[in-house]
């Protein structure tokens, strides 16, 4: 239903189980919780995008599914408060928004974008 919504799947030779939830914030990248990830090395991974309703098979699109080949947890995050509890994803190819049009990234503020006095 959301089109940047990623369910991230460990790998099993039976079955994908999933993991977490996380968002596409590029073709390639996916922003997610440290603690969901921090003992995986990304090669046991996989992100399964565009799946519109988890509890049916007949869909509009089909889903994507991509092999996470990196794993960037926050250097300072910390299990026991949760402190900096943030990760990236790194998938092995980009996703084709033109392919996939039932998906597509986050939207999110450009690089110099300045918020100060807003709420």
């Amino acid at each position: 239903e959301y089109p940047w919504q990623v369910a991230i799947l460990k790998k099993d030779p039976s079955e994908s189980v999933y993991v977490c939830g996380g968002t596409l914030i590029s073709p390639r990248h996916i922003l997610t919780a440290a603690h969901c990830v921090k003992t995986h090395s990304g090669h046991d991974l996989r992100a399964r995008l565009g799946e519109w309703d988890v509890n049916h098979d007949v869909e509009f699109y089909p889903y994507i599914e991509r092999d996470i080949v990196n794993v960037f947890v926050h250097p300072e995050f910390y299990a026991g408060t949760l402190y900096n509890d943030i990760a990236i994803l790194k998938l092995d190819h980009d996703v084709d928004f033109e392919r996939n049009p039932h998906i597509s990234p986050a939207c999110l503020p450009d690089k110099f974008d300045d918020f100060t006095g807003t709420r």
